[in-house]
């Protein structure tokens, strides 16, 4: 019985307790954005640029620079067959820091190690979905041969 009544006011509590919290959260003072400040004003004629490189784009509607390969584009990111390129350069990253003289040892050791670390998984995968494949169709052939058995009239 005590249960019954403790139950609602539990309840109540947290429900009470959400709505301070969100009060409180709503009650926070905003900082201000340090670009939207009075007397800042960008060019008619101004370009976005690589942020890798800072070579002008010269479309707003390129997804890649033109130099260095960097995702420019404002949604590259999120357009499935555009951001191919920019899910998978990591690997293209990894090997030109490799070959870079620019890179002192101890970074190419790094670049190394990420790829001795990330080259066995491709085989697991591959051998995992083979895996997967023959197991489906074991039971495509089991569910076949055992149909056949039926329609022949054989039990």
């Amino acid at each position: 019985m005590s249960a019954v009544i403790w139950q609602p006011l539990l309840l109540l509590f947290i429900f009470i307790s959400y709505v301070l919290v969100i009060y409180w959260i709503k009650k926070v003072p905003k900082k201000p954005d340090p670009w939207e400040k009075e007397g800042v004003k960008l060019d008619e004629d101004a370009k976005p640029v690589c942020p890798k490189c800072l070579t002008p784009i010269d479309s707003p509607f390129r997804h890649y620079c033109s130099k260095c390969g960097e995702a420019v584009g404002e949604y590259t990111r999120y357009i499935p067959f555009v951001n191919i390129q920019f899910n998978y350069s990591i690997f293209g990253t990894v090997w030109k820091n490799i070959k870079s003289p620019e890179n002192s040892l101890g970074k190419r050791i790094f670049y190394y190690a990420i790829i001795i670390i990330l080259a066995p998984i491709m085989p697991v995968v591959i051998l995992f979905i083979w895996l997967i494949s023959g197991i489906i169709n074991l039971f495509k052939h089991k569910n076949r041969s055992s149909r056949d058995k039926k329609e022949s009239g054989h039990n």
